[in-house]
């Protein structure tokens, strides 16, 4: 199992331009409930794991989201783009793989920096849409 969750804390951005992250209490009140407090989550939907899909009506099969993952590690890079030399594990690589790519690029959260993340090079995404992963992450 690969743990891709991130604690997520009150003001954070995740993306320029998008409502920071939020949590607020507020009390309701309802004549067969009573009184009561509730949370109120404020949150852009490109915080955290998610799925761009670019045509909204697309049905993905709840199978698609079951599989295999492999872990590849890019501790340590210089440019912003992440390049098929730098991953030494491309054998373990098989079709309908989930894979991961593990930066720790999250370490800079909070920071301008965050925001000039790396990026998969057009050779990485060719080779792997060519060796029919399931997902990336």
């Amino acid at each position: 199992m690969i743990d891709v969750s991130l604690r997520l804390k009150e003001g954070m951005l995740f993306r320029k331009g998008s409502p920071n992250f939020s949590i607020s209490q507020i009390k309701c009140y309802h004549e067969d409930e009573g009184s009561y407090e509730t949370s109120i989550i404020n949150a852009p939907s490109h915080i955290g794991t998610h799925i761009d899909i670019i045509n909204k009506n697309n049905k993905i099969d709840l199978h698609r989201f079951m599989g295999r993952g492999i872990l590849i590690d890019i501790p340590e890079y210089n440019t912003k783009t992440i390049t098929l030399e730098q991953i030494k594990n491309k054998s373990s690589v098989k079709q309908d793989d989930f894979v991961f790519f593990r930066s720790s690029w999250s370490n800079y959260l909070g920071c301008e920096k965050y925001f000039e993340h790396p990026e998969l090079s057009f050779e990485v995404i060719e080779w792997l849409s060519n060796m029919k992963i399931n997902m990336i992450r």
